[in-house]
């Protein structure tokens, strides 16, 4: 069902999915490549939380809870998503 949502998006390596302290506007379902979770700490430190893949849904806690992202979401290499907004997936 979600894979009919949205629009097709490629990541280049490096590029931003989502972004920490974002107000989150929409999901992106991963297809193709792969994705690392961080987030900085208060101290300034940035941190791994997780690595995703093809298959995965990210940004999906900021828009049912109606806040800013807690995470950045970066491609690691070319990677194909699809960008949900939050209004469609509310509606469907």
């Amino acid at each position: 069902m979600l894979l009919g949502l949205g629009s097709k998006k490629i990541y280049q390596a490096g590029e931003t999915l989502l972004g920490q302290g974002v107000q989150a506007s929409h999901v992106v379902v991963l297809l193709h490549g792969m994705a690392k979770v961080t987030a900085i700490r208060e101290n300034g430190i940035e941190i791994l939380l997780a690595l995703r893949f093809g298959g995965d849904l990210v940004g999906e806690m900021g828009v049912l809870e109606k806040r800013e992202r807690s995470a950045t979401v970066t491609a690691c290499c070319r990677t194909v998503g699809r960008w949900i907004e939050s209004a469609e997936l509310e509606r469907s």
